[in-house]
């Protein structure tokens, strides 16, 4: 169902600085309720000419998401200006860069897969458009005025504003692509204590994830010239905000902050109003002569603290902003990174007690200093690597005592940190090198294919619910049957615990479809899989590990998969309940032995449904089958591929 992006708002008393106060105050949380969001940008681009794309290359790509993986339009004057799936979002940003704004998930395992799925979705209908897309913090090639503009009203106000706030507005708010990641806090104290542990050392991530340092077709003279081109565009609503380390500082002082701040717009009835560059303060005092007879409500302030861009950002939780785009391993360190330094007490503490002598004078100079000379920037004498390495220390430590065998996910910037070399500095070797100086090659070193690079193995005898024991299903798939799955298997009875409709099966392999059932049934699927017809890309879609909702967990099973596997950072080890399983399913008993393990770990019932070749059926009566707790479905499928 296509839902509107603005709304008739309506006040129904006077709004209070008060209010505006409880309004932060209510995003506070117990630890236990803490989440990781993670949202990236990016840039599409047409494969043959390498151009962004246009309009409306962006609303076909978007129709094609929502027709083939079930998300809803979000329309505006009935154009398509994003989608929604429950309570994830791709939205565009003025210069049509693709947005995923990531749903709030317990685990790093959990985000990452997000994240790929994601890419999976995109990459599907995108190579069927003839559309790439690009993990680069800034557009590489292409100019200013050829940049797609989306007609999107929110971006007319914004683009008139920064046109005007600062001499890189434009390029600001058209050309860049950031990566960034939200985290919760308990308490008020615990807001002041995250911000300012995060704002100080929102540099450093900059550097280590610094990727921006082509424009126009060549090198621009910075690592991060996104960094760069946020210092000259509207300070008032940039910058590291110093304010955050005065003794002051609370959810008061930041909402007095934001109070004098232009409002760009307003919405009413779906229509967007022009605030004329007054202040959130004097709209609620009444001083907006044209909007003399609006109320301010709660919703104003919402949309308001929105249009503010510091590198640390205050909503109902903490967004750090500091990140160029990247590809797919760094938009999954980057949480690893923050959840390790801020989710942790020791860590935390450790970071204040390291950052609490800096000057705001020396905070300034590392946020002008970084985009230009990243890790090697100078910091009290030492290469700013070194305060690098004790971070990235802190994040792991602090990753461990979480217990979710999460430290894998530094894996992509242990190197850069390790030996002061950002992203950066890597592409403008090759373009110095083995790209002859041609910016055009790019579009194919970073274009973003889902592939995974780091990550790590859960061994099983580590594994721990993170909710109460469930039903689980167990899909097996010996001998090589996906090849005809599709015209020989009604879906009805794998998806009856699903009230969604069933995918266009025409359209998907079997591995696509069990991540449906996975993600929509609220089940953990393991699959047990001999030799079969599956794509990497597909693999990719799958939850790994933990399933994304935090139930379960997912087995990959095929000694034919390991080059697959091990290009997403999982390792297939043997034939042990210890780690990923590597099982070549040759016959009924080695499938219930796996069977029995599961249920040994779990402790609960399992559904197993076998998809088999012919003559190769599973039945209750077969040796060594844990009737008890098993129900067996035998699905034959007809013309298997023989062995």
């Amino acid at each position: 169902m296509p839902t509107s992006s603005a709304s008739s708002v309506v006040a129904t008393k006077p709004l209070t600085k008060e209010d505006l106060i409880s309004y932060f105050a209510s995003g506070c949380k117990p630890k236990e309720m803490w989440r990781i969001g993670t949202e990236h940008e990016k840039f599409g681009f047409e494969v043959k000419t390498l151009r962004p794309i246009k309009y409306e290359q962006i609303t076909a790509l978007l129709n094609g998401i929502a027709d083939r993986f079930g998300w809803d339009k979000v329309l505006e004057k009935e154009r398509i200006i994003g989608l929604k799936q429950g309570i994830q979002s791709i939205s565009l940003e003025p210069g049509g860069q693709l947005e995923l704004s990531g749903a709030p998930l317990e685990t790093l395992h959990q985000t990452c897969d997000e994240i790929r799925s994601h890419l999976h979705q995109v990459k599907t209908v995108a190579e069927e458009l003839e559309i790439g897309f690009l993990g680069i913090g800034y557009e590489p090639k292409s100019s200013l005025e050829d940049v797609t503009i989306v007609p999107k009203r929110r971006f007319d106000f914004i683009t008139d504003h920064f046109a005007r706030a600062g001499t890189s507005g434009p390029d600001m708010i058209f050309r860049t692509c950031t990566v960034q990641v939200n985290l919760d806090y308990s308490s008020e104290t615990d807001m002041i204590r995250k911000f300012r542990a995060s704002l100080a050392l929102q540099p450093i991530a900059t550097a280590i994830f610094a990727n921006s340092p082509f424009s126009n077709g060549k090198p621009n003279g910075f690592l991060s010239v996104r960094s760069h081109i946020y210092i000259d565009s509207d300070k008032n609503r940039t910058g590291m905000l110093p304010f955050v380390f005065d003794d002051s500082f609370g959810f008061e002082r930041y909402v007095e902050y934001a109070l004098d701040l232009p409002m760009l717009f307003l919405i009413r009835n779906e229509s967007y109003l022009d605030c004329k560059g007054m202040t959130f303060r004097d709209f609620m005092s009444g001083k907006i002569s044209h909007l003399s007879n609006e109320q301010p409500t709660i919703n104003d302030w919402e949309i308001h603290i929105g249009t503010i861009y510091p590198e640390v950002r205050l909503k109902k939780y903490l967004e750090m902003r500091g990140a160029d785009g990247g590809p797919l391993g760094m938009l999954c360190a980057l949480p690893a990174f923050w959840v390790g330094l801020l989710y942790d007490e020791d860590s935390l503490q450790t970071v204040l007690d390291m950052i609490d002598d800096w000057t705001s004078e020396e905070r300034e100079m590392l946020r002008t200093q970084v985009p230009i000379t990243g890790l090697k920037t100078m910091f009290r004498d030492i290469p700013l690597r070194h305060v690098a390495e004790d971070l990235l220390k802190l994040a792991k430590d602090g990753l461990e005592r979480r217990g979710y065998n999460e430290t894998g996910f530094l894996n992509a910037v242990t190197e850069v940190v390790k030996t002061g070399v950002t992203p950066a500095e890597k592409l403008l070797k090759l373009y110095n090198g083995e790209w002859g100086q041609n910016i055009d090659h790019v579009f194919q070193g970073l274009r973003q294919n889902g592939i995974f690079q780091g990550g790590q193995v859960i061994p099983l005898a580590n594994m721990r619910p993170l909710s109460p024991p469930t039903a689980r299903r167990i899909i097996v798939i010996p001998n090589r049957a996906v090849s005809s799955f599709f015209s020989s298997i009604s879906f009805t009875s794998l998806l009856e615990f699903s009230k969604r409709d069933v995918l266009n099966l025409e359209q998907q392999d079997i591995v696509s479809v069990l991540a449906y059932i996975s993600r929509t049934s609220r089940q953990a699927v393991y699959i047990l899989s001999g030799r079969g017809y599956v794509s990497q890309a597909s693999l990719l879609s799958l939850p790994s590990r933990e399933n994304r909702i935090g139930r379960g967990i997912i087995l990959y099973l095929s000694g034919w998969f390991q080059p697959m596997l091990t290009d997403v950072g999982l390792a297939v080890q043997s034939s042990r309940p210890n780690g990923i399983l590597h099982v070549s399913l040759s016959g009924v008993s080695q499938s219930v032995a796996i069977a029995n393990q599961l249920i040994a770990f779990g402790d609960v019932e399992v559904d197993v449904i076998f998809v088999c070749g012919p003559g190769t059926l599973f039945t209750p009566d077969a040796p060594g089958a844990p009737r008890e707790r098993v129900r067996v479905n035998a699905v034959p499928v007809a013309q298997a591929p023989a062995e």
